[in-house]
């Protein structure tokens, strides 16, 4: 293996923590939103709880 190979093959922090950051950023959005009220708030919670199920579910059945 060449040595640029092994470079285009790291992938930056950046790239790697990226889609785990946002769910953990949408689940707190739903806990808090949870938390909070009723009505539009429970709707939000549900959406935002439900990503983090929905988004490996996917990547599994696509593959």
């Amino acid at each position: 293996m060449t040595s640029s190979n092994s470079t285009s093959a790291r992938k930056s922090l950046s790239r790697i923590f990226a889609v785990p950051a946002v769910l953990g950023v949408l689940t707190t959005i739903g806990l808090v939103s949870a938390l909070v009220g009723d009505g539009i708030f429970d709707g939000l919670s549900w959406l935002t709880l439900a990503a983090p199920v929905a988004i490996p579910v996917y990547c599994i059945a696509r593959a």
